[in-house]
């Protein structure tokens, strides 16, 4: 890492300008994408693996269970672009969506083998509007704190910050989950742990083994989101352009310079 910004410092044309995080809305705006990305791109792997092993539904119908969250994500991805057209505000969303996919979150991290269906639906609802409010307004707010020469590298650095946080999330919650499987399963068989490789397809001790792990997922997402909500109480308000940074660059270039005599 250090490598890298020493390297970035110096370079000419620099893949990431460090200069673009000096300014407060576009660091923020990465922050929040980054959160977003770890939950969407991290943890949404984990909760259809919980409804085939622990519910035991077939993958076509774990992949059908996820459609609550795809509304949540349609909601704030329509639904925030037109308030912040209409209102002009981009700070209020990012805090609404935070504040609400954190509850969902919450919600969702205490989930058990026998948890129903029926009583996770509004919180996925609530967790896919908050990522998309922050992916949105994440967008927009560093678009609108740069140049238009910077458009194009600022929108490439919130999408690389964004997969970034769901790499590093799949990794970490991919190892929760293993470590949980891995001491939950001998303790509830009483077993030591080198004897529960034969035993692993137990099926009681795989239901809750999985139902807790995913719960410890779901519980650390909560304060990546919640962090994600303090992020976006800091988030610097400035008005949105009136104009596209095209049209400002096209009369620039159409406008003859004053000779003088």
């Amino acid at each position: 890492l250090g490598a890298f910004v020493w390297q970035e410092n110096r370079a000419v044309e620099p893949i990431i300008p460090l200069r673009l995080f000096a300014d407060g809305a576009v660091l923020s705006a990465t922050l929040l994408g980054m959160c977003a990305g770890t939950i969407a791109f991290g943890a949404g792997q984990f909760l259809p693996l919980y409804f085939q092993d622990s519910l035991f539904v077939s993958p076509t119908e774990s992949g059908l269970r996820m459609l609550p969250q795809m509304i949540g994500v349609t909601l704030g991805t329509f639904g925030i672009g037109r308030l912040i057209a209409r209102t002009g505000r981009c700070k209020p969303w990012p805090i609404i969506g935070a504040a609400t996919a954190t509850v969902g979150l919450l919600v969702v991290s205490g989930i058990s083998g026998d948890t129903s269906y029926v009583t996770l639906i509004l919180p996925m609802i609530g967790m896919g509007f908050g990522m998309a409010s922050m992916f949105t307004t994440s967008s927009i707010v560093a678009q609108n704190a740069v140049k238009f020469t910077d458009l194009g590298v600022v929108t490439s650095t919130i999408m690389f910050f964004r997969s970034l946080g769901g790499s590093i999330g799949l990794a970490v919650f991919g190892t929760i989950l293993n470590s949980t499987i891995r001491s939950e399963i001998p303790a509830r068989l009483g077993i030591d742990a080198d004897q529960a490789s034969d035993l692993i397809r137990s099926p009681m001790a795989v239901i809750d083994s999985v139902a807790i792990g995913v719960g410890r997922i779901y519980l650390v997402c909560a304060g990546v989101m919640a962090f994600g909500f303090v992020v976006a109480l800091l988030l610097p308000e400035r008005p949105l352009r009136t104009r596209a940074g095209l049209s400002d660059a096209m009369e620039q270039q159409a406008t003859p310079e004053p000779t003088t005599t």
